[in-house]
Formats: structure tokens, C-alpha cells, sequence
């Protein structure tokens, strides 16, 4: 089982979060059960492997091989097959708008084929499939999103460096996010802010900045020993952990068989 990470270049800190990579053979069906956490991103991902589901309500449906997911709200259930092989470009709010030359809303909540909407679509899956090697794979895409989002960044250049201020503030004042106080600091109103993030992140400020909240107290060991502090009471916490990781906060230390869940709790692949 391998499961990689690859950091972007500077002039691509602000589009990209990073690349993933997850190769995993025979995996055993207990694992092939997921779930997918909201983090903020937009993904690409390039199946190469077999095919994997989203589950809701026992009712699956294939993700296409080559897929687009916008920003979810909740915790989404995958189930996938025996020999998983995928390959992710974790786009930020911004990346989304330079890359993709979309609004965030009209990905949001919704699975789209990337070979109806992605620049540069065939010389991007090329670069996956002619080399084995992940580190030359991830090289090569970055290169091809250099030039992606060279272009958008010029065309949408007042809104992507406005999204780019705004996501960053969240990001900074995760703990103690106030949206009137955000308003302010960006010489808005409430409702302006809001239609603003809405179309650009694909969410309200609100909904944005209890993800990024959550993720960042599950993803450090010391703050997720501590998330109820984070929390002003019992029933809020476990509401917000049912809701964006699909368990309890007391269970998310026990994870072992969701693959993307225990690689974000624990940092490693589980011990298979």
C-alpha cells in the first residue's frame, strides 16, 4: 500500500493544496468501504484502477474515471474495488477559478466528467499513463497546471487574488472566525461577503470556515485530543463531526478500515 503527497511550487501555493496519489492491491473488502471528509478542495482524479462508487442511501453510482468533485458539504461514503489506483490534484477555491475557469458553485455538491471541462484534458492523462514513476507523474502535472493556471490567473486576476485574500483570512482566523468581523476587514457587507464566496468557493463563509475549523483540529494529534475545547458545547461537536467526518469525535481516534479517513487522522496508511 502506497500513499503519497506531492507539495506544489510557490507560484502555485495559492491554486494547488498538493497531488495525491493512493496505489493499493488486494484490498481487503473491509477497507474498500470509505469516507470521503469536505476539506475545502475541489479534486481531479484520475482512476486508473478499478471502478469505485459513491454511496447514499445503499443507492451507489460509478464516479467517472475521470473525475471532477466539487466542494462537498458532508462526509461522503465511497466503496471501492480490490486494486485501487488513483491520482488527485487537490485544487484550492482559487485554483479552481485559474485552472478550471469556473465558479466554485457550479461544481459544488456535484461529480462531473473532467474530460468536458478540463484545459489541457489529453496531455494531462498521457502524463499519467506513460510513466509508473509518481514523482515523474506529479512533476509533469504540475507542469501543465503552471500553464493552466498561468492563463486563468490573468484572465480572472481582481477575483482570483480577492479569493485568495479571502481564504487565507479564514484559513488565519479559523478559531475564532467571525463573519461581520471578515465583512468589515474587506470593506463589505454581510450579504455582499457572502454572495462573493458563495460563487467563487462554492460556499457560504460560515459552511467554509466550519470545514477548515474541523480539519484543522482532526488533522493535528494534539488539537484533536483536545477538539472540545474548539467547541462551546457537547452536542455542537458532535453534530459538526457527524456531519464532516461521519463518525463521533470519541471514534475518530479508533479509525482503521476507511482508507482516506485514517491517512488524514493518523498521517499514515493503515497498517494493512
Amino acid at each position: 500500500m502506497t500513499i503519497q503527497q506531492f507539495l506544489p511550487s510557490v507560484t502555485l501555493k495559492n491554486d494547488i493544496d498538493y497531488i495525491w496519489s493512493v496505489n493499493v492491491e488486494n484490498l481487503s473488502e473491509a477497507s474498500q468501504n470509505d469516507i470521503i471528509m469536505p476539506l475545502g478542495h475541489v479534486n481531479i482524479i484520475f482512476n486508473l484502477a478499478s471502478p469505485y462508487f459513491t454511496v447514499d442511501n445503499g443507492e451507489s453510482k460509478q464516479v467517472p474515471n475521470t473525475a471532477i468533485i466539487g466542494q462537498i458539504k458532508n462526509a461522503k461514503h465511497v466503496r471501492y474495488g480490490d486494486f485501487v489506483n488513483q491520482i488527485g490534484i487537490a485544487l484550492k477555491p482559487a485554483g479552481v477559478l485559474a485552472c478550471l475557469q469556473l465558479p466554485g458553485i457550479s461544481l459544488t455538491e456535484k461529480i462531473v466528467d473532467a474530460t468536458t471541462v478540463l484545459p489541457m484534458y489529453q496531455a494531462m492523462i498521457a502524463a499519467v499513463k506513460e510513466t509508473e514513476s509518481m514523482s515523474m507523474r506529479a512533476e509533469m502535472l504540475y507542469a501543465y497546471l503552471e500553464q493552466c493556471c498561468a492563463v486563468g490567473r490573468g484572465i480572472h486576476q481582481g477575483r482570483h487574488s480577492r479569493v485568495v485574500q479571502m481564504t487565507s483570512y479564514v484559513e488565519a482566523h479559523w478559531e475564532t472566525l467571525n463573519i461581520p468581523s471578515m465583512a468589515s476587514n474587506f470593506e463589505l457587507s454581510i450579504s455582499a461577503l457572502e454572495r462573493f464566496l458563495k460563487k467563487y468557493v462554492g460556499l457560504s463563509p460560515k459552511a467554509y470556515g466550519e470545514i477548515i475549523k474541523f480539519r484543522k483540529n482532526v488533522e493535528d494529534e494534539s488539537l484533536r485530543k483536545e477538539i472540545q475545547s474548539q467547541y462551546y458545547d457537547q452536542s455542537h461537536l458532535i453534530k459538526q463531526a457527524k456531519k464532516l467526518s461521519g463518525r463521533t469525535a470519541g471514534t475518530l481516534e479508533t479509525v482503521q478500515d476507511e482508507l482516506t479517513l485514517h491517512y488524514l487522522i493518523k498521517g499514515e496508511p493503515p497498517s494493512k
